[in-house]
């Protein structure tokens, strides 16, 4: 018979672990590494995701080269310069205008759809994992902590999630910030236990997100230091423990 393993009795298979990783993160990430020497069973899923990297397939950029309209108004502004040169001056200049202007009013919702196919490519990935593997406990890092959120009030899971630094009201402010009210009071609504990890210092993603989400059924454990990687969490027994409280 096996030693007692995290949060089992004696005999019983260690906790499995659904991780969500964060923007610029990965399956293979140090979070993952140290929560398997925890002895926890970890399934991670790459979810090609990434603000800038145009070889992530759901990264934000590649979202935004997705989007019909940034095309339109990139054509116009090439356009513009052959069309004052060739034939009317002040067409091309109203061509080109009109491009810059379109697009500087127009940027924000592009940027806000780009941001809302992105993190619905996510979602379906890890609810595709959810629906494919038995999970004790979800952990959600930054990216990964808003991809929970999203799994959450979708009702895609309904089980003990653990949030690190969780970066969805910063998202969530991109797309719809008249959401985040409505939503943390359907959370704070959910019987699944949530609990956040957070510290003070986070110069990422605020702590104060955090704090406005915590209270009620949502704990919060404040981690002076740990930055907003949270990696100290791994070696000092915080992350552990915080796991452990979540699935008794």
């Amino acid at each position: 018979m096996s030693e007692g393993l995290p949060g089992r009795p004696p005999g019983e298979r260690p906790l499995r672990v659904l991780f969500i990783h964060g923007l610029e993160s990965g399956p293979t990430g140090s979070k993952v590494t140290g929560m398997q020497e925890l002895g926890l069973e970890v399934l991670a899923m790459d979810m090609h995701m990434s603000q800038w990297r145009l070889d992530k397939k759901n990264s934000f950029m590649r979202s935004v080269l997705r989007l019909w309209q940034p095309w339109v108004a990139i054509v116009l502004l090439l356009g513009a310069l052959p069309v004052s040169l060739w034939a009317n001056p002040w067409s091309g200049v109203a061509m080109g205008v009109g491009a810059i202007v379109w697009g500087r009013i127009r940027w924000k919702s592009w940027v806000a759809l780009a941001i809302s196919k992105s993190l619905a490519a996510c979602v379906n990935i890890q609810r595709g994992a959810l629906a494919e593997h038995e999970i004790d406990v979800v952990v959600g890092s930054s990216w990964g902590g808003a991809v929970s959120i999203e799994l959450l009030i979708a009702a895609h899971w309904s089980g003990p999630t653990l949030l690190l630094a969780p970066a969805w009201q910063k998202v969530q402010e991109r797309i719809d910030a008249e959401r985040v009210p409505a939503v943390y009071a359907r959370l704070q609504a959910l019987s699944a236990p949530i609990h956040v990890l957070h510290a003070p210092e986070d110069d990422v993603v605020p702590f104060e997100d955090s704090q406005r989400m915590a209270g009620g059924r949502i704990g919060l454990t404040s981690v002076p230091g740990g930055g907003h990687r949270l990696l100290p969490t791994l070696t000092d027994g915080t992350l552990l423990k915080a796991v452990r409280a979540l699935t008794r």
